[in-house]
């Protein structure tokens, strides 16, 4: 399965692909993929679970919100609560509860893909 960057220098962010897709930490890319950040995102479920995704993608737009360097998987429940609260601030509402998420890993894919497009819709379009 080949992965495509959906970071680039110029502040890009999620560009949906087939195979699968990599969001950049706040460093953007490096060329040896080193101290980046990177997070492989393959689905819309489980590659989501542990919150990194959702910061790195509202880092992007809302870096004064996600400290995101201080950021590790093993922290779900902060990582999930600065995500949530940075898209609140700016009116997105949350389609996902933090406490189911902080149950599964494999949060239902749709409820991910149409918080995703929220945030999508809001800076992009």
């Amino acid at each position: 399965m080949s992965t495509q960057s959906v970071c680039s220098t110029d502040g890009g962010i999620l560009h949906m692909v087939p195979s699968s897709l990599s969001l950049c930490g706040p460093n953007g890319p490096a060329e040896d993929g080193a101290s980046t950040g990177n997070i492989d995102v393959t689905n819309f479920s489980s590659s989501w679970s542990d919150g990194l995704a959702f910061c790195a993608l509202l880092h992007t737009y809302l870096p004064a919100h996600i400290p995101y360097q201080e950021l590790i998987s093993q922290d779900k429940g902060r990582n999930l609560t600065l995500a949530f609260q940075a898209a609140e601030s700016i009116g997105i509402k949350p389609s996902l509860d933090i406490d189911e998420l902080m149950h599964t890993d494999r949060p239902d894919w749709q409820s991910v893909m149409q918080y995703v497009s929220q945030i999508y819709k809001y800076f992009e379009t």
